[in-house]
C-alpha cells in the first residue's frame, strides 16, 4: 500500500508542476498564463541572485528538470504537449526576461514578444516542436521561443539606447 501511495503522490505532484499549479487547466490560453507564472519564477530568482551567470545556470538546470517533468506528464495524460502542461511556457517566459531589469515596460514587452514568438514557432523551434518526442519536444520549442525573445529585445534596445 505505501509503494501506491507513493506513486499517487508523485503522480499528483508532477501534475501540478506539469499545469503550473494548476494554471494548464484554464479553459482557454492555458499557454498564456502558464507565462505569466514564468514571470514570478524571474522575480523569484532575482530574489536568490542578480548575476547573469547564475541566472542562465538555474534556468538551465530549470529546463531539465522541466524536460523530466514534461515527460512524465506526457506519459500519465498519453498526450504529447497536453494544452495542460504549462511548465514548459514557465521556462521560457523566464529564459526570455533573463538580464533584464523587471520593469512594467521590460515585463509587459518580453511578455508579448514571448508569446508571439512562441505561437509562431520559428526555426528550429517549429523543429523541436514537430520532431522531439517526450518533455524535449514539449519544452525545448520554449525555450528556443525565450532566448529569441531575449535576443530581439537586447537587440531593440542597444537600437534605441
Amino acid at each position: 500500500m505505501p509503494q501506491l501511495q507513493g506513486r499517487i503522490v508523485s503522480r499528483g505532484v508532477i501534475l501540478f508542476l506539469a499545469s503550473g499549479a494548476g494554471l494548464g487547466y484554464a479553459p482557454f490560453a492555458s499557454g498564456t498564463f502558464g507565462s505569466l507564472l514564468g514571470i514570478v519564477l524571474y522575480l523569484a530568482l532575482l530574489q536568490v541572485t542578480t548575476s547573469l551567470g547564475t541566472t542562465i545556470l538555474l534556468l538551465s538546470l530549470l529546463t531539465v528538470v522541466a524536460i523530466a517533468i514534461a515527460g512524465r506528464a506526457d506519459a500519465i495524460w498519453q498526450e504529447h504537449d497536453s494544452g495542460r502542461i504549462v511548465i514548459d511556457e514557465i521556462v521560457g517566459m523566464a529564459i526570455a526576461l533573463a538580464g533584464f531589469p523587471p520593469t512594467w515596460t521590460n515585463v509587459v514587452a518580453l511578455f508579448v514578444l514571448f508569446r508571439v514568438l512562441d505561437i509562431v514557432k520559428l526555426w528550429p523551434a517549429s523543429w523541436f516542436d514537430r520532431k522531439v518526442p517526450g518533455g524535449a519536444g514539449v519544452v525545448l520549442d520554449d525555450v528556443v521561443s525565450g532566448i529569441y525573445a531575449n535576443l530581439l529585445a537586447n537587440l531593440v534596445a542597444r537600437i534605441l539606447l
